[in-house]
């Protein structure tokens, strides 16, 4: 599965995902091409190689021959994309992102999404970026976005309206519940174009994920930056082969007891799993003196650690706990309940990495059903889990 990463701490517009996808592999040719179907008779495209700061990338540029300031609404922009012979999840995409752009809009402004005029965004240049980035998004198979916190910039900007704080109002509110942050640049450095797609196509803001990068593509936005350059950083990878387990951290809790009726341990176990503990054992063991004992064993996690201990303390006759820390290899681990016929079971289901390994019934619900139907435990277990096995044994194989 294609994931993409974008590097927003230049910010984030239009012609600077395009760029990027350019950078990254996809042929101006093969985009030209497919806009063609929007008839740019009047329009003006280009794609230039450009170095900035020792980087090198791409800068996309859309301009109009003949500027006509039309002003189109989202039904303009929706028929004019229904003309084209796209691909019908590309058309969707371009729905859905305008839609977002059309919903800020229309907050800002008081009205219906259908009565907004798009000044910015309903211009030749703003349509272009939208539709190349859905069709670069496509090109690319790219299934899953994320990108870092994003840099808005500073100052002000003149929109139609007249000059506003950045970020623009729309702006803003297209980035509601995604992590921004201004800075010292006084220049918009992310623009509604940008802060739709992310709110479109974005699943999380954060590091990046664990995928195997393939391509990677500069994108350079329309000004140049002193401080540094202006430019989107597009990764391209393949998501990674899922890990066969998991390592975690937990904390062993030992302590051995040679003083207390083994009437104790009737309950404790019941207590220490209800504190938190992971797992437990006791084995018996002779002690100086020859005196026989316990050694008492559990795993926790550190974080319920200390409810453990009080158990212990308030529980048994110790008066001392050995701490050490272990790490332990987990296999991921699934929880279902199916019908069988001796009634409803809770299953668990191992995995290594994506091949089943085990799947057995779940021991106090073989429990229950042997007490409800009055069935010896040992006939239940047997003919549960050979069901369950027969029924997942081709997931087993190999």
């Amino acid at each position: 599965m294609k994931i993409a990463y974008f590097d927003c701490s230049n910010g984030i517009s239009g012609d600077m995902i395009v760029a990027s996808m350019i950078h990254a592999g996809m042929p101006f040719y093969f985009l030209v091409q497919k806009l063609q179907e929007l008839n740019l008779d009047d329009i003006d495209i280009k794609s230039e190689e450009t170095i900035s700061h020792g980087i090198k990338g791409i800068r996309f540029k859309v301009s109009e021959k003949e500027h006509k300031h039309q002003h189109r609404n989202i039904s303009d922009i929706v028929e004019l994309v229904n003309k084209t012979s796209w691909e019908e999840e590309i058309k969707r995409d371009i729905y859905l992102y305008f839609n977002n752009i059309a919903e800020a809009e229309a907050e800002v402004h008081g009205v219906s999404k259908e009565k907004v005029h798009f000044h910015e965004i309903g211009a030749w240049d703003s349509i272009v970026d939208v539709c190349s980035i859905v069709i670069g998004m496509h090109y690319h198979k790219i299934k899953r976005v994320f990108a870092s916190e994003v840099n808005l910039g500073s100052g002000e900007v003149s929109i139609s309206h007249g000059t506003v704080p950045v970020p623009a109002p729309a702006t803003a509110l297209l980035l509601r519940n995604i992590p921004c942050y201004g800075s010292n640049i006084k220049k918009e450095l992310t623009t509604p174009t940008g802060a739709a797609f992310l709110k479109t196509f974005a699943e999380d803001f954060r590091e990046q994920p664990l995928f195997i990068i393939k391509d990677i593509g500069y994108g350079f936005g329309s000004y140049e930056i002193e401080e540094k350059a202006n430019s989107l950083r597009l990764i391209i990878g393949e998501e990674a082969d899922e890990q066969q387990f998991n390592i975690e951290s937990a904390m062993m809790l030992e302590t051995i007891i040679d003083d207390s009726s083994p009437e104790v341990f009737s309950h404790l176990g019941d207590e220490l799993i209800a504190a938190g503990a992971i797992d437990y054992y006791i084995q018996n063991i002779f002690m100086k003196k020859s005196r026989p004992g316990w050694n008492l064993s559990i795993i926790v996690y550190e974080d319920k650690m200390l409810q453990v201990m009080e158990v212990l303390f308030n529980s048994t006759s110790t008066i001392g706990i050995r701490i050490s820390k272990l790490e332990r290899a987990v296999l991921k681990r699934v929880i279902k309940e199916v019908e069988t016929e001796c009634g409803k079971v809770n299953i668990k289901m191992a995995y290594w990495g994506n091949k089943l390994v085990n799947v057995k019934a779940e021991y106090d619900d073989l429990l229950r059903i042997s007490r409800e139907k009055k069935i010896p435990f040992k006939k239940v277990s047997i003919l549960i889990n050979k069901e369950i096995s027969e029924h997942y044994k081709n997931e087993c194989k190999d």
